[in-house]
């Protein structure tokens, strides 16, 4: 068989080979699955991040919510009221108050079933984040999982947890890595 003559894939050499490598040794073989490991787990903790990120928008938001739903609820009193007895034509607008009473209790049944949604995968986060140490499980929650519109700096977490700033930023990295193997591996991410 004729030698043909290839570039490799990682370093861009030229070299000849009867086989059909991509490579011109082995070591620009394992640089090059080296770092399509990297990439492909650095790619799942972006994911991780993002939804921690999205989660916690989604937990801040259980209390609109339920605000929204206690207004809507101090509007069925209309419900009691006899509106023919009044004399109300009830049938003449293109929207009857029925109606509107009826969407106020599917827009509640629609809030109470979304809060319900975020609580439940709220709780199977704090599952795999309670598998993590101490410190990281902390980290996770003051970056993400925070009350209120505050959001906490590295500096200001570092001070809550008696640990450097750098120690902070570098247990986080730790931390979405470990999340990210855990939630994909059981496949309950997405």
């Amino acid at each position: 068989m004729a030698k043909k003559k290839r570039i490799c894939s990682w370093c861009g050499k030229s070299f000849f080979t009867e086989s059909k490598n991509r490579f011109c040794c082995k070591s620009c073989e394992r640089k090059y699955k080296k770092d399509k490991e990297k990439n492909a787990s650095s790619c799942l903790v972006e994911e991780t991040k993002e939804y921690l990120i999205e989660l916690g928008n989604k937990k801040r938001r259980v209390d609109i919510l339920r605000k929204e739903i206690d207004f809507l609820k101090d509007k069925e009193f209309y419900r009691e009221i006899n509106f023919n007895e009044l004399g109300f034509k009830i049938h003449s607008s293109p929207k009857g108050i029925d109606e509107m009473i009826m969407n106020n209790e599917d827009k509640i049944s629609f809030k109470e079933s979304e809060i319900d949604f975020i609580e439940y995968r709220l709780r199977l986060m704090d599952i795999y984040i309670s598998e993590l140490a101490e410190e990281k499980q902390q980290i996770i929650k003051f970056m993400y999982f925070y009350d209120g519109a505050s959001k906490l700096s590295n500096e200001e977490i570092a001070s809550k947890i008696k640990c450097s700033r750098s120690n902070v930023h570098y247990k986080h990295k730790e931390a979405l890595k470990e999340l990210a193997e855990m939630l994909f591996e059981s496949g309950s991410l997405l």
